[in-house]
């Protein structure tokens, strides 16, 4: 995978973080987002993905998960991708990550990541565990 140095005017800027904070995603997800899906054949939609990440949650009743109990990260695929050079895990840790920062920038409606008394984050398998309040 390449990596790409981007340099924008503040207000550009401005304007895609606006319009990925009403995505609950970062502005390099939703950059690279509209990036992959303008301008090529493999497509996954990350925000798309995100979104029923999301609504999955707010039906959720107050417990605590990670994000491989929801049905909306476990049907995750290849399928979505349409083929491509991405592997599955790459793919969910793309949306995990993107996850875990909004979570810590409190953008994720009632979700917090779980930690013990001393602040360290909590994890299940190896996997963060976050509480929907």
């Amino acid at each position: 995978m390449k990596r790409l140095n981007l340099t924008i005017d503040d207000a550009v800027y401005s304007a895609l973080e606006d319009r990925a904070k009403k995505e609950h995603t970062s502005v390099s997800m939703y950059v690279y987002n509209f990036i992959a899906n303008s301008h090529s054949n493999n497509k996954i939609d990350f925000v798309k993905i995100l979104n029923n990440i999301y609504k999955e949650i707010d039906k959720m009743k107050p417990c605590k998960f990670t994000l491989n109990d929801l049905d909306s990260f476990k049907k995750i695929s290849m399928v979505e991708y349409n083929g491509g050079n991405i592997k599955l895990a790459t793919i969910r840790a793309r949306i995990g990550k993107n996850f875990y920062k909004s979570v810590e920038k409190k953008e994720v409606n009632k979700v917090s990541v779980a930690k013990d008394s001393d602040g360290n984050v909590q994890k299940r398998f190896n996997a963060i565990l976050y509480i929907k309040k």
